[in-house]
């Protein structure tokens, strides 16, 4: 620190008796100890009295650069020591008896920002380290508004987004996490996300929408099993999910042997990437490849693109400096120029063991979520929903069948009226036959 730091300290309340900014207290009053003692009393901290109070860190050029002193609250400075506040909830959730821990935390839009749309706070989410936070049910749900919202909004006036939209009037989440949440308000058949405003209403708008009175994001990650670091990790890494395909633990094996990539065998030439940035200095390695809009989506926005990338285990590739971005544009784009039906060939794989391949990880297309959302709107695996649908199902053919009894009665009652008209004009012309003679 080059200059003196504000940290998150204050006496105003009561003079000498430091408590967080929230007021908070701090055990013992401990916070004194860090203060600046000096052989000369007049130099001693804290010296403000009741026009100083709050505290900065000493500066790095000080005597004694680890204690503190107290300082105006006005006093003009660009350095602050921040942290983040980590919710964490752990919960079985009642609708799919899944077990979750997921931490939380509040995130603003930068100030360095013009735009902060649901992509703008996704982003500033995996830039802190996680993901925009999803509402799978209410427990969660109301966990969100009351640990992690509440606070915050009693602060500021402000709205947030979360990590759910709609599709077709239900709602879904961006990680593909299942949303059985029953406390949201009804949202149109029209796309739109969540956001939740200061007085703790939620309501659907435009995913699109860039408004100043919509600033902060709730984001979220898997517990940890453990403490979680109040300042931002670097972006963490999820493996793709496997746990919904029943494969033996032998064929994990043999799929993590064929596929297996040895950084050090890389190059230029491969779809890998070891590098160290001349910018920050950092060794990084990156694996990057090249993925097509699937034929059953109409759409692909940078959303559809980003859920893709995450569907195939990885993440829309950032660009780093220089060295990465024409390693990209050569190496990554340049194949698909020159293989345009697709035919990439692939870096580190074991060819023989291509059809092995394709033989573990082929899928059924008929249960796919893209075949079954071809035959229906929605597509809806809850019991209850099932039900509703077999009720409706029975309900219709109940009345096609009353129709057609109607009109099989009507047509009977005509051939009947008909064969009437026929018989009493045979015995009428009988009649007029017998007079005559």
């Amino acid at each position: 620190m080059k200059g003196e730091t504000f940290i998150g300290v204050m006496d105003v309340a009561e003079e000498d008796t430091w408590t967080h900014l929230d007021g908070s207290s701090i055990a013992n009053n401990d916070f004194w100890s860090t203060f600046w003692i000096d052989a000369d009393l007049s130099l001693n901290q804290p010296n403000g009295g009741p026009t100083q109070n709050c505290a900065v860190i000493n500066r790095r050029s000080h005597s004694l650069p680890n204690k503190t002193q107290d300082k105006s609250c006005t006093y003009r400075r660009k350095e602050m020591l921040c942290y983040k506040k980590v919710n964490c909830l752990k919960w079985n959730s009642t609708s799919d008896q899944l077990y979750r821990e997921h931490c939380y935390w509040f995130t603003n839009k930068p100030s360095s920002m013009t735009s902060w749309t649901i992509v703008d706070a996704m982003n500033k989410c995996r830039d802190d380290g996680g993901y925009l936070a999803p509402l799978i049910d209410d427990q969660n749900y109301q966990f969100i508004k009351d640990d992690v919202l509440s606070t915050v909004f009693s602060l500021k006036s402000t709205r947030a987004w979360l990590g759910t939209h709609s599709i077709m009037g239900s709602p879904t989440n961006w990680n593909n996490d299942p949303a059985f949440v029953t406390l949201l308000s009804w949202s149109s058949f029209a796309e739109k996300c969540v956001v939740i405003d200061s007085n703790q209403m939620q309501s659907w708008i435009p995913c699109n929408t860039n408004s100043s009175t919509l600033a902060g994001a709730v984001c979220f990650k898997q517990g940890l099993g453990g403490d979680v670091p109040l300042i931002s990790p670097e972006p963490i890494t999820c493996e793709p999910e496997i746990s919904s395909i029943n494969v033996n633990s032998t064929t994990v094996e043999e799929l993590k042997r064929i596929l297996f990539i040895d950084p050090e065998h890389t190059n230029d030439n491969g779809n890998c990437l070891n590098w160290t940035s001349t910018t920050d200095t950092k060794y990084r390695h990156h694996c990057y490849w090249f993925t097509n809009k699937p034929f059953s989506m109409t759409s692909w926005t940078i959303v559809d693109a980003m859920n893709q990338c995450r569907y195939d285990g990885g993440y829309l590739a950032p660009i780093i400096d220089s060295l990465n971005y024409k390693f990209i544009k050569d190496a990554v784009l340049s194949a698909i120029e020159k293989h345009p039906n697709g035919d990439i060939p692939l870096i580190g794989v074991n060819f023989t063991s291509v059809e092995d391949i394709k033989n573990i990880l082929s899928v059924d297309p008929k249960k796919t979520n893209a075949y079954k959302l071809k035959r229906i709107s929605v597509y809806e695996d809850r019991p209850v929903a099932k039900a509703i649908g077999s009720v409706g199902v029975a309900v219709l053919i109940s009345v096609i069948i009353f129709i057609i009894v109607l009109d099989c009665q009507r047509m009977q009652q005509c051939i009947s009226k008909k064969k009437t008209k026929k018989s009493k004009k045979r015995k009428h012309n009988k009649v007029g036959t017998s007079d005559q003679n």
